[in-house]
């Protein structure tokens, strides 16, 4: 190796390594926070000294994904802070949690549906529960195996809970649940996005809670590294003044040379584990998301992609058609039809295109359509003819090119139940639109489609001061997105430059070393 090359590794190392320590330290905490949801629910911290962009104003965020009417004129809506009693205005807003488990994850409120004896009942993020008078009441469906609450739904006097990977009936409401597993599609064969496979390696959740557990210490070890990097950086400045001011400077002379130990050690035994992690980390945002989640492969025998059940962390909504006489699943895989919840699924071949985060609205719109939202718009499906429009333009939706399509409009909730018209929507960065549209005014000419100007109200401030889960905001650190107020439009590639520069930083450490010794 030439001695340019030796100079420039040895400079990169230190200087990036530098800079770049504060982001993986920050990488690691918030991963391993990340790896284990569950511990965290409890915990919540206040919005007020976050980034703009996390504060809740004009209902964004997903604060509001649906509303109900109630008996007494007044709405229930329920969003990512639980469920709230409003006016049709949306004016002052009270809150309907008590009996909910603590925390505000544990309020992230998919949907609210009313029995056939006229009772409440919402699907919590861990949890179903049943409205008695004012306070929740938790019910026991059966085994869950730990996954999150998805959706729920009613069909005459039975409700149907779904989970990522099962159904849960009950036959009559207020009876007992039953665990219901889907069955396969005809022609099904096991695969997996690449990006789930790359996504499951980089937490460990490939192998279950062992794996994720090797990936939190492999996170408590690159943290010692960075540490001990940042002590060979300082702590030689450090001895020289002690020595200029006349003191001895032992102490930290030991600590320098543990600390020299310390990272060669660890860099050194873990560079294959720890290039790992940051390769894995680099591929799940963009740009290299993208091909990775249009290849799909087969699931990597004796993990936890290996399984049985052709619907596992599939499942996302389901509803009972009743134009069509059938129900209908919302799916990672797109939409699927069954005649019977026992009977073999179908996958619909036209339907709405629905972002990879999922489906955010999935309500009757007439008698004829149902209106569907996710991050990829807004649009109006006639399951009978499989027509599908886009609901802000009436034209047919633009045609995918095997890539996740997104729209301006990402739409996290919809009601139709407010006094402002027939549809109001909810966009997770903007919030309220500030227009509205009625159902007799719709035509596929989108020039027709009159915007009629609402005051809408000011957003209450009971639901302004609602925290953020410890867990959310881990995600937001961890996904960049935290960064976006500083880097802007440059902030959709933050992940891919640092995950690049953390394996440079890696790679030369690693040809120092060896060149040392």
């Amino acid at each position: 190796m030439t001695t340019h090359k030796k100079h420039f590794w040895t400079k990169y190392h230190k200087w990036a390594g530098l800079i770049l320590s504060v982001f993986i330290i920050t990488f690691c905490l918030s991963g391993i926070i990340l790896n284990h949801r569950a511990a965290f629910t409890g915990v919540e911290l206040s919005r007020w000294w976050m980034p703009p962009a996390c504060h809740y104003d004009n209902f964004n965020n997903g604060i509001i994904k649906g509303t109900l009417p109630l008996d007494d004129g007044r709405l229930a809506a329920w969003g990512n802070a639980g469920v709230w009693i409003t006016d049709s205005r949306l004016s002052r807003s009270t809150s309907l949690n008590d009996g909910i488990a603590p925390g505000i994850d544990n309020r992230k409120i998919s949907n609210v549906v009313r029995d056939s004896r006229g009772r409440l009942w919402c699907a919590a993020l861990y949890g179903v529960y049943r409205l008695e008078g004012s306070r929740w009441i938790k019910q026991d469906i059966g085994d869950t195996a730990g996954e999150r609450i998805a959706d729920i739904t009613t069909r005459g006097d039975s409700i149907i809970a779904m989970s990522r990977s099962y159904l849960f009936v009950a036959r009559a409401a207020g009876g007992p649940f039953t665990r219901m597993e889907l069955k396969a599609p005809a022609g099904y064969t096991p695969h997996v996005t690449l990006l789930k496979t790359v996504w499951w390696l980089h937490s460990g959740e490939l192998f279950g809670l062992p794996g994720r557990l090797v990936v939190d210490a492999i996170a408590l070890i690159i943290i010692i590294i960075c540490i001990t990097g940042l002590a060979i950086t300082f702590l030689p400045a450090v001895s020289r003044r002690l020595h200029h001011a006349g003191h001895k400077a032992r102490g930290v002379a030991r600590l320098l040379k543990d600390s020299v130990s310390w990272h060669n050690a660890a860099g050194r035994w873990t560079i294959i584990l720890t290039l790992l992690m940051a390769v894995t980390g680099t591929c799940l945002r963009p740009p290299l998301m993208v091909p990775l989640a249009l290849t799909r492969t087969t699931p990597l025998p004796f993990t936890t992609l290996d399984n049985r059940n052709a619907w596992s962390d599939k499942l996302r909504a389901v509803r009972y058609d009743s134009m069509s006489k059938a129900w209908i699943i919302s799916t990672s895989e797109g939409f699927y039809t069954l005649d019977s919840l026992q009977a073999v699924p179908r996958p619909v071949l036209q339907s709405p295109p629905i972002s990879p985060m999922g489906i955010s609205v999935f309500e009757p719109y007439d008698s004829t359509r149902w209106i569907i939202g996710s991050f990829s718009g807004l649009f109006l499906w006639n399951t009978v003819t499989g027509e599908v429009t886009d609901y802000t333009t009436g034209r047919p939706p633009v045609k995918s090119t095997g890539r996740p399509v997104f729209s301006d409009l990402a739409v996290a909730g919809y009601s139709a139940d407010t006094s402002f018209g027939r549809c109001v929507i909810f966009d997770y960065t903007k919030g309220i639109s500030d227009y509205t549209k009625d159902a007799s005014d719709y035509t596929k000419d989108a020039s027709s489609m009159p915007a009629s100007r609402t005051v809408l109200p000011s957003m209450p401030e009971e639901l302004r001061r609602q925290p953020m889960s410890l867990w959310n905001f881990a995600l937001e650190l961890h996904t960049g997105r935290v960064y976006d107020i500083f880097l802007g439009p440059v902030s959709v590639l933050f992940i891919f430059l640092a995950g690049t520069g953390i394996i440079l930083v890696l790679v030369s450490g690693y040809i120092i070393l060896k060149r040392r010794r």
